[in-house]
């Protein structure tokens, strides 16, 4: 996408949002068993907080480790960015990659804006804190033209039929 070149085959990037301790018990064992890829959007402050619903840090590095996974943010409180100021949005983005960078040894370029809200200071906060590219959920296929921080996600809900999931792959809609 940095180039604007269309790739030789067509790619499906699989992200999970929230870090729902789900993309662990379930999510993990698929991705393990099919060798697909996938990126988990995490929320910072809810990281080894006490609770069976979110992902702990043993677990995030242990599917660190088997390569299949990689990690990717939604801010430290998960709040609708669209609705805070550019300080707050910049502090949201990077008290998150600060934070979650050093505990997990890595230079995160990957940010998923909470609930895919975003206004037009959100890009510029989020470049400014170093992530390389934001998906939003707009409906639709990313491309290049959003540029690499308004980049279109497909959504895939619960018991979709094949068909549904099909087109959706195909078009984004």
């Amino acid at each position: 996408m940095t180039k604007n070149e269309k790739p030789a085959e067509r790619i499906v990037w699989v992200t999970l949002g929230d870090g729902y301790r789900d993309n662990y018990d379930s999510a993990f064992q698929a991705i393990k068993k099919t060798g697909i890829k996938a990126t988990i959007n995490l929320i910072t402050s809810k990281i080894d907080c006490k609770g069976p619903y979110y992902v702990n840090l043993d677990q995030i590095e242990e599917m660190k480790q088997n390569g299949l996974v990689s990690f990717g943010f939604h801010t430290v409180h998960h709040l609708e960015l669209n609705r805070m100021s550019y300080d707050q949005q910049f502090q949201e983005m990077n008290d998150s990659k600060i934070r979650f960078d050093q505990k997990l040894n890595q230079k995160t370029k990957y940010l998923c804006y909470p609930v895919g809200r975003c206004n037009n200071q959100t890009a510029i906060a989020a470049q400014k804190s170093g992530y390389a590219l934001a998906t939003t959920t707009q409906p639709g296929l990313a491309n290049a033209s959003e540029g690499m921080y308004g980049l279109k996600r497909v959504r895939i809900v619960p018991n979709i039929s094949d068909s549904s999931f099909i087109q959706l792959l195909s078009t984004g809609y």
